[in-house]
C-alpha cells in the first residue's frame, strides 16, 4: 500500500480511478485525497465488474472494489490486490493484509448485507429469522459459495450487527474528517 501511495504522489493529478458514484469507493477516495494531499480523477461506472475491467483495459489506473469475477484474475496475477479495505483479509489473497493491520486503524471500507425487520416485529419472529440465518451460514456449501463471490460470511445478531454498523459509520466519519 505504501508503494501505491508513493505512486499516487509521484503522479499527482495524472491518475484515474474507476468508481461507482455514491458508493463506498468515494469514501476511500476522499480519504486518500485528504490523508495524502493527492488528486486524481474518477471515471464512473454502473457496476463493480465494470470498474475492475476499466483497470484491466487501461481506462483507469486503479480501483477500490473488486468482484468475484476477479478472484481468478487475482490468483493468476493479472490483478494485484494491494490491501483489503474491510476488517478481514480476502480469502483469495490471504497474505495481503488489511489496511488496519498495516497501521491504519481508522480505515475500513466495507459493503455489507443484512436483513432488517420492521420495528415492533414480535421477538419470536425475530429469533426465528436469526436462527434460520445462523444455520444457513453454518452450511459449508453456502459458505464456499459466498467466499467464491468475494463475500466474507459473518453472522451477527441484532445488537452485534447494530454495533458493527456503528463501527463502520464511525470509520467512515473518521475517514471523511467529520
Amino acid at each position: 500500500f505504501e508503494g501505491f501511495v508513493e505512486y499516487l504522489k509521484a503522479n499527482d493529478g495524472k491518475l484515474v480511478a474507476s468508481t461507482i458514484p455514491s458508493n463506498v469507493y468515494e469514501i476511500f477516495y476522499a480519504w486518500l485525497r485528504k490523508e495524502y494531499g493527492v488528486e486524481f480523477s474518477t471515471l464512473p461506472f454502473d457496476s463493480a465488474a465494470d470498474t475492475s475491467m476499466a483497470v484491466q483495459n487501461g481506462s483507469a489506473h486503479f480501483s477500490v472494489g473488486l468482484t468475484s469475477v476477479d478472484n481468478a484474475r487475482i490468483q493468476a496475477g493479472e490483478i494485484k490486490l494491494i490491501a483489503a479495505l474491510g476488517d478481514t483479509r480476502w480469502p483469495v489473497a490471504p497474505d495481503v493484509p488489511t489496511l488496519q493491520e498495516s497501521g491504519y486503524p481508522d480505515v475500513m471500507v466495507a459493503t455489507i448485507l443484512g436483513i432488517g425487520l420492521p420495528k415492533g416485529t414480535p421477538e419470536a419472529i425475530r429469533q426465528k429469522w436469526e436462527s434460520a440465518l445462523e444455520k444457513v451460514l453454518q452450511k459449508e456449501d453456502i459458505v464456499d459459495k459466498l467466499v467464491n463471490l468475494s463475500t466474507e460470511p459473518a453472522f451477527k445478531k441484532g445488537d452485534e450487527f447494530k454495533d458493527y454498523l456503528n463501527e463502520l459509520d464511525t470509520a467512515f466519519k473518521t475517514m471523511l474528517g467529520k
